[in-house]
């Protein structure tokens, strides 16, 4: 977005506002916004009219009629505005294409580097976190083989695969990016800030979290969507039952993306995904 276009200013504050609202997340965002053509439209309606707004309850109704002051949303989008990030609304003709098709797609994205219409010819590479040696060497080669072909690898930065993944993207000089389940201004250690650093080189490190999110369990189900839902297809390397890597295939699944897995030694822990 164009902070010197006050229009595109008023209506991040306004997506932010409803954002911070109890009981508004992305999928009602984006039916709010659908049903009433803006946000900032979203909040001039009266409560009457919100409550006859189909996948609206009362109560969420009552708590957006009542959040009408902007303040803290424009404090937010000003430290945003200072932190450098770039935003794209999904109303924006830059959003990426492939969240569109998503009905619970995040409204606001805030990214550094750049995303590119060729990022969306994509493959996400995801995997666990308590990786083998041989399952993160192959998250390496395969992702290198992928950005050496022109493909753009997705990942969610995570230790053991995903980290893999993004190192294989940018050791075979190709784009990747990394979708993280906090806010971009999170402090990370500094090898993982390091690596962040030349992703956004070589592609973009995004979130769909304000300043100030720290990485919460709850926040890495909604990182996954992004995941499948940016790619072509998604290739789960190493997974356990319970892996965060099943549930991106859950989505990819739900969003019509390819599936791939790599196979395992039937035995292992770590080969049961």
């Amino acid at each position: 977005m164009n902070w010197n276009d006050s229009n595109q200013v008023e209506e991040l504050e306004a997506y932010l506002a409803l954002l911070a609202v109890p009981g508004v997340g992305p999928t009602t965002l984006v039916k709010l916004v659908a049903r009433f053509k803006s946000a900032r439209s979203v909040l001039e309606q009266s409560l009457s009219t919100l409550n006859g707004t189909p996948g609206v309850s009362r109560p969420v109704a009552s708590e957006i009629a009542s959040s009408t002051d902007l303040d803290q949303a424009r404090i937010l989008s000003n430290k945003i505005n200072g932190l450098g990030w770039k935003i794209v609304l999904d109303r924006e003709g830059s959003y990426p294409a492939p969240l569109l098709e998503l009905p619970n797609r995040p409204p606001v994205i805030f990214y550094q580097g750049e995303i590119e219409e060729s990022d969306f010819q994509a493959i996400a590479v995801v995997g666990t976190r308590q990786a083998t040696e041989e399952g993160r060497a192959f998250a390496d080669t395969l992702s290198f083989d992928l950005a050496q072909a022109g493909v753009t690898v997705v990942s969610g930065m995570a230790r053991g695969i995903d980290q893999a993944a993004h190192k294989g993207a940018l050791r075979g000089a190709g784009r990747t990016l990394a979708v993280l389940g906090s806010s971009l201004d999170y402090r990370f250690n500094p090898s993982v800030r390091k690596t962040l650093d030349r992703i956004i080189e070589s592609g973009a490190v995004m979130s769909e979290l304000p300043p100030e999110s720290p990485p919460l369990p709850e926040n890495f189900p909604r990182r996954n969507r992004i995941i499948s839902g940016l790619s072509q297809g998604v290739v789960v390397i190493e997974a356990g039952l319970k892996s965060g890597a099943l549930l991106t295939a859950r989505d990819a699944l739900d969003q019509n993306r390819e599936i791939f897995a790599t196979p395992g030694f039937p035995t292992r822990r770590l080969s049961r995904g």
